[in-house]
């Protein structure tokens, strides 16, 4: 056990210390250590239905919430005291029966602390993502990620019942509704809108990176931009460039991505593509990317008020076959929009090779479906969707070929041989919970998820993905 900090208090001394986790063993001191978060997809599907429903939300934090932890009677895990504590006893040890910082199944212990204790108050667990509950009663939706606690619903007497009732058990700390939850800063607009942001995650990624005095950029790769691997994993390094130093940049942007920024989502996935052997070409178009990021800090995702498409999530899928990927791999990108702003996006190489542009729509066309229907039932199960019955899941896109397919109206010799796995849209189409749509290339949105576009194209997809900068809005 580790010593962080000693400070003084009126009744004595207060140590904080952590357990060293890394000496634990899988098997003999503790099973399982995975503990369910909120995802973002979750977390940004109650922005927008909260925003355009005109409801309140409410933040707590669990103080030190993972010293509440009861450890399984089966779990036995010794620890040796602290240096300073006497004990007149030598070869003296702890005996934990309470979790602590640093030990492997800390969150997963305090993940089924709080959730039991949730569920006594009438709460149930969404079976489609661990760290949503919801009150099916008192109409209360609660996200929870750790210690970090948000709730939201139309009634705000009870949004203060629960924090309540969740302050009689546990210490708790009152969290504005406007402060960072996540990373993200969100922020209620005088019109009820809420936008969604991490300005102040990106001044410290542009500081790190000595990129915060630099000119920006429009876009944040160059159209037709095609890297190639290096022949030599440690070419064209220098003083300024290292391997490690560009994957943490990656790591930094990836954040962003995964947060609010869908517009960079394609960019950090291709250059995501070379981290095993990245060099110098791969690192200035790292540092164009960051450019980008300069311009464009102030982008938010405005969750609106004004009701726009609906409440029912919409899904775009697009591919680029075999396009600037240096395997000549295709790249899938899909978005899912919620009253016309994004709650779901990904940009990804496919994994396998594509012998037609049709495949690929349709690995991705497949790919969308998975999260469209998964976002739907979670939302319908809690209640969250228009309608008393489910709706059927709407997939817009682009190639005619991939929506025959999907409706098993085209297999013939040239795709029969497509993975099984991505069958399962074939299954949903005729189950009449997926209804394909077709639209055109320019009207499809998630192609800015699949290669770099020119700036006017790239101006036209960043706004009709719902991003903007407050004050510019339409």
């Amino acid at each position: 056990m580790d010593i962080l900090t000693v400070r003084e208090r009126q009744s004595g001394l207060e140590l904080a210390v952590v357990v060293r986790g890394f000496l634990q063993q899988q098997g003999v001191h503790y099973t399982k250590s995975y503990a369910a978060v909120v995802s973002g997809p979750t977390s940004r599907s109650l922005f927008a239905i909260s925003a355009a429903k005109g409801w309140k939300a409410k933040a707590i934090d669990y103080v030190s919430a993972f010293l509440n932890g009861i450890l399984p009677q089966h779990e036995m895990v010794y620890m040796q005291l602290p240096t300073g504590i006497k004990h007149g006893r030598g070869g003296l040890v702890g005996l934990l029966r309470q979790s602590l910082y640093g030990m492997k199944q800390a969150a997963r212990v305090w993940y089924f602390l709080a959730t039991e204790h949730l569920t006594t108050l009438g709460f149930k667990i969404s079976p489609y993502d661990g760290g949503f509950l919801y009150h099916p009663i008192r109409k209360i939706y609660l996200t929870l990620h750790v210690d970090d606690c948000r709730v939201t619903g139309p009634q705000e007497q009870q949004l203060d019942w629960i924090l309540a009732e969740i302050a009689k058990r546990f210490e708790t700390k009152d969290v504005e509704e406007n402060k960072p939850y996540l990373g993200m800063e969100v922020k209620r607009q005088m019109n009820g809108d809420l936008a969604v942001t991490q300005n102040r995650y990106i001044d410290e990624i542009l500081e790190d990176f000595g990129m915060d005095k630099v000119n920006p950029a429009s876009t944040p790769m160059a159209a037709g931009i095609r890297l190639e691997f290096s022949p030599d994993e440690d070419s064209g390094l220098d003083d300024d460039f290292t391997a490690t130093r560009y994957r943490q940049g990656l790591g930094s942007l990836q954040y962003l991505v995964s947060s609010s920024r869908p517009d960079l989502a394609f960019a950090v996935n291709y250059l995501s593509r070379f981290n095993s052997r990245p060099h110098k070409k791969c690192w200035a178009a790292l540092k164009h990317v960051l450019r980008y990021v300069k311009k464009t800090k102030d982008h938010v995702i405005l969750y609106k008020k004004e009701m726009v498409e609906g409440l029912n999530p919409v899904a775009y899928s697009d591919s680029d076959w075999a396009g600037a990927d240096p395997q000549y791999k295709s790249t899938t990108g899909y978005i899912i929009m919620l009253n016309g702003a994004p709650i779901s996006w990904r940009s990804q190489r496919q994994t396998s090779g594509a012998k037609s542009t049709t495949e690929a729509e349709y690995i991705a066309a497949s790919e969308a479906a998975c999260e469209v229907i998964w976002l739907n039932d979670m939302l319908f199960d809690a209640g969250l969707v228009e309608g008393k019955a489910k709706v059927c899941s709407h997939l817009r896109v682009d190639n005619k070929g991939a929506i025959d397919l999907a409706k098993g109206e085209s297999l013939t010799r040239r795709s029969r041989h497509i993975e099984i796995r991505y069958h399962i849209l074939r299954d949903l189409v005729e189950k009449g919970e997926i209804m394909m749509e077709h639209v055109g290339s320019t009207a499809n949105i998630a192609d800015g998820l699949t290669k770099p576009l020119a700036r006017p194209a790239f101006e036209e997809f960043v706004k009709r993905i719902g991003l903007m900068e407050i004050g510019k809005k339409g």
